[in-house]
């Protein structure tokens, strides 16, 4: 078991390791171009020390079977079987099948909150493949359904049953609330929820050891506390434990009941955070030859197959995703920076105005937008433009790398 105290003073590390690679940083125009875009993927925008990573290449592994999560977890068998089926509709983006069974589910065990965490889960995932927050009141609503559910079963008999799973619910839903504070860049509110998610994960580990799922929870912990450590001057020493923390985070994809594929995104995160793009590339295959329709998988690919400067491979899939999945909104975004990459900025232009035209597109997210829009202007050689839409966007945010750009305009007497 970690120290107690240490994981609660940097559990800010183990929240940004969660939400890496879901939440864009801002590029920045000091940067080279391909440097630029990588930052934008990454939570620290620097790279860390070279580290000894063990990669292992990943197996089309099964999940274990649902008479030994039963036991381990000290529930029911159809319940267990029913979680591995919802879990495995959401991965494979099946949202109305997950749901059909997380209502069954809610029916049977409702006092669990297996699930309304399931739902909630399903609109978090629905709002991070477009990086906005349009389903923010049905993801809210489930949220809360979630915890009433647990606190329904606190008291009397309903105190005992059951009571490794609800611990892993309880974490996984404060986890979740953690992620979401984050994305709004509500930190401390975030940081809170993250201490009650690895309290509630201690518990769970406590009451079932031999379960494999919350050494994810361990895995992101020595991470990215190693990672955030090794970037800062003020906090506190912690040793280098990332590959540490890899190996926690292989384990669990292979191993894991329920989170293994969410092992596995972590896993592409933390080889973007290391520039180990080809380490980042085959996680990503390996999850598509799984997972052909997951948004997230294919949008995290085409930005790391990007970075490798392998452009025209990036727009093939995110052809493939707007013929598939036509509602996603954020790949016109990605396509964007594939086709500036390339020297098409004219193409680049037409994609980063449709993106713009989405409405439920964060400020954030927005400003970012303009600002590329600016750079494609400059590389048209339309320094009017190039300055109206960096403009637009220090007016909307504050955007940096549009003030830096702004300044070099202003330099050159653009």
């Amino acid at each position: 078991m970690l120290e107690r105290l240490s994981r609660r003073r940097l559990l800010a590390g183990l929240t940004a390791g969660l939400t890496a690679g879901l939440t864009a940083r801002p590029a920045r125009a000091e940067e080279p171009e391909e440097q630029e875009d990588l930052s934008e993927n990454t939570i620290t925008g620097r790279a860390p020390p070279p580290a000894s990573l063990i990669p292992v290449t990943p197996t089309l592994a099964a999940a274990p079977p649902a008479e030994l999560v039963a036991r381990q977890l000290g529930v029911p068998l159809d319940l267990a079987a029913g979680l591995q089926a919802a879990c495995e509709g959401i991965y494979a983006r099946d949202y109305a099948g997950a749901k059909a069974v997380l209502d069954r589910l809610t029916a049977q065990y409702p006092t669990t909150g297996v699930g309304p965490l399931g739902h909630s889960i399903i609109y978090q995932a629905l709002m991070l493949e477009n990086v906005d927050f349009r389903y923010e009141r049905a993801w809210q609503a489930a949220w809360e359904a979630t915890q009433a559910q647990l606190s329904a079963g606190t008291t009397g008999e309903a105190k005992r049953e059951l009571e490794a799973l609800k611990a892993f619910i309880r974490a996984g839903s404060t986890g979740l609330m953690a992620i979401h504070l984050l994305r709004k860049n509500e930190w401390v509110s975030a940081l809170a929820q993250a201490v009650d998610a690895m309290n509630s994960l201690e518990r769970a580990s406590a009451l079932a050891p031999e379960f494999v799922d919350v050494r994810i929870g361990d895995g992101l912990y020595l991470y990215w506390r190693s990672v955030v450590t090794l970037q800062s001057r003020l906090l506190p020493p912690f040793p280098d434990r990332r590959a540490e923390g890899f190996a926690l985070l292989q384990q669990a994809e292979q191993e894991a009941a329920f989170l293994g594929p969410g092992a596995s995104i972590a896993l592409v995160y933390s080889c973007i955070e290391e520039r180990r793009l080809d380490l980042a590339l085959e996680r990503c295959a390996y999850l598509r030859r799984r997972y052909p329709s997951n948004v997230l998988n294919l949008l995290t690919m085409g930005r790391v197959l990007s970075a490798m400067q392998r452009h025209e491979e990036a727009l093939q899939l995110y052809a493939h995703i707007r013929a598939k999945i036509s509602s996603n909104q954020r790949v016109w975004y990605q396509e964007a920076v594939a086709h500036t990459r390339l020297g098409r900025f004219s193409d680049a232009e037409r994609c980063l105005k449709i993106y713009l035209g989405f409405i439920d597109v964060t400020a954030e997210n927005k400003a970012q937008t303009q600002f590329r829009l600016g750079q494609v202007y400059e590389k048209l050689q339309r320094p009017a433009e190039a300055r109206r839409w960096y403009e637009e966007a220090i007016r909307l945010t504050g955007h940096a790398g549009a003030a830096a750009a702004l300044k070099r305009l202003d330099r050159l007497g653009l």
